[in-house]
């Protein structure tokens, strides 16, 4: 009689002996694996390394290098040894990794990082051509931008939530490759903001929020491009009492599509060349101000009045001036306080 050989388990001495599942995902080339890698958290990935012999290298070529470290502010205080644990594990990937190129670095920490290795940091990633790059530490005194960013030709996207002190641009060209900058600058020198956005050839969109204290000198922001398709300038006043009103901006750019400026005192603005515009969203909250000229509202109204949509907040002084407009579609947002 012939025997069976389907589902039946084989018995030995006794015991019945039960077939071990197959291990389909380890049995996947090792780029695969490490594609899955890059949709966990890097700690995570990491931690796959004690799976099995199959996955103790996986993780070193994962190509986002993301670090967070995830705990409350003043955490350092309370536990000085989180915060050494979270620079001595930034340490051990970078130097782990061994990708010739990353997509994505990304530092957040809400406590003290090592001020000493953090440009070490980020030239191994500037050296193994990173296209995106997210900054967003604490710094009780900015640190300085390292140079070598500047000129990274593989850099894309830039994004700085923490100001940096920033070198005087080199002449010519600066961020060579870069589309997206979102910049933080305290204490603006015109040594910077007069060129910085001048020289980026290939930027598409920027994000520029700036802190202005009341003993800072008159700072004058040029943004001029032909690439530029989308700004967003945020003007932020440390305090009202004692400022100075002669801040100015200027600018020019003629595929400009998208633009909103948020300003709680209304620095003077000149705009040029504003041919695409299709939206302006303009968010002027300081305009009541004896100190202020009225005239600067209007005049940036006008600059933009080409735009399809403009969109104001609400006040006294811009239901004045809408009047003028009523042939474009404007729309009144008031600010709830």
């Amino acid at each position: 009689m012939r025997r069976s050989t389907g589902s039946v388990p084989r018995i030995r001495r006794g015991r019945v002996l039960k077939k071990v599942p197959e291990d389909r995902i380890s049995a996947l080339p090792d780029s695969v694996l490490s594609n899955i890698l890059t949709f966990l958290p890097l700690e995570d990935a990491v931690a796959t390394s004690s799976l099995s012999r199959r996955w103790r290298h996986v993780w070193t070529s994962v190509r986002n290098l993301c670090f967070d470290d995830g705990g409350p502010m003043g955490a350092a205080a309370d536990n000085p040894d989180l915060v050494d644990e979270f620079n001595n594990f930034i340490e051990s990937v970078m130097a782990g990794t061994d990708p010739v190129s990353i997509h994505t670095f990304s530092l957040r920490s809400v406590n003290a990082i090592r001020r000493d290795r953090f440009p070490l940091w980020v030239s191994q990633a500037i050296m193994r051509n990173v296209r995106e790059m997210e900054i967003d530490i604490i710094q009780y005194t900015p640190m300085q931008l390292p140079a070598y960013v500047y000129s990274s030709m593989t850099l894309e996207v830039l994004r700085l939530h923490t100001a940096f002190r920033l070198e005087d641009p080199p002449d010519g060209v600066c961020f060579p490759q870069l589309k997206i900058l979102q910049i933080y600058i305290t204490h603006p020198e015109n040594r910077v903001t007069e060129k910085l956005f001048c020289s980026c050839p290939s930027l598409t969109e920027l994000c520029l929020t700036v802190l202005i204290q009341p003993d800072d000198p008159p700072a004058n922001f040029i943004i001029q491009s032909t690439t530029l398709n989308t700004l967003t300038f945020v003007v932020l006043f440390a305090s009202l009492r004692g400022m100075s009103y002669h801040h100015r901006a200027v600018i020019m750019a003629p595929n400009l599509q998208l633009i909103r400026i948020v300003d709680n005192m209304l620095m003077e603005y000149e705009v040029h060349e504003m041919q695409s515009i299709q939206q302006a969203t303009l968010d002027l909250q300081h305009w009541e101000s004896d100190t202020v000229d009225p005239q600067r509202a209007r005049n940036l109204i006008e600059g933009v009045a080409k735009t399809a949509r403009l969109i104001l907040s609400g006040g006294v002084l811009l239901v004045r001036i809408i009047i003028l407009y009523q042939h474009l579609n404007i729309h009144l947002q008031h600010r709830v306080i």
